[in-house]
């Protein structure tokens, strides 16, 4: 049972790598479309974060993480379609973070490695640990015991991450950005 564990994260793993390259590849391809973003975003990260109050960050970032958290556990009911939605989902963060780690790496060089870090710390931890034992949870849905109780808790854990990252990762992205 615990070699099967090993194989599919092992699965995981190579699908959210290639997935990475991919959208490395996409930002290969197309950075000189992005490059104008890139400047406008610097341009503006002081004035976005004048005009937005803190509650609308964290309604915001709520949004963002919370429609693909609820759009698992609803699919969650039919084991097929949570499977592929999981596949999807995974596909698509890799995708998203290869394409964000080349576009900090070829606007900012070295220093970009660094803001793609910060970008992802401490809140996209938080949030891998809550998809991944989710993901192990809807496996074993019929066999777990005290599902509401756990779900409950994955619940606050994930508000927990979107307040880590207004609280602490929008202001410390703001200084590496704008400094």
């Amino acid at each position: 049972m615990r070699e099967g564990f090993f194989v599919k994260i092992k699965k995981l793993l190579y699908g959210v790598g290639l997935s990475f390259l991919a959208g490395a590849m996409f930002y290969l391809f197309f950075r000189q479309s992005f490059r104008d973003v890139y400047n406008e975003i610097g341009s503006s990260m002081t004035k976005w974060q004048q005009e937005k109050g803190i509650m609308a960050e964290l309604y915001h970032s709520l949004w963002n993480h919370g429609k693909f958290f609820v759009i698992l556990w609803i699919l969650s009911v039919n084991r097929t379609a949570v499977r592929w939605y999981i596949r999807l989902f995974l596909v698509f963060t890799g995708i998203r973070n290869g394409f964000l780690f080349l576009f900090f790496v070829m606007n900012r060089g070295w220093m970009g490695v660094l803001c793609y870090l910060a970008s992802l710390f401490p809140h996209c931890i938080l949030f891998s640990l809550i998809y991944l034992y989710s993901f192990g949870l809807i496996e074993k849905k019929r066999q777990q015991k005290h599902k509401m109780l756990l779900f409950i808790i994955l619940l606050f854990a994930f508000i927990a991450a979107c307040l880590l990252e207004v609280y602490f990762n929008l202001p410390m992205m703001q200084k590496l950005l704008c400094d």
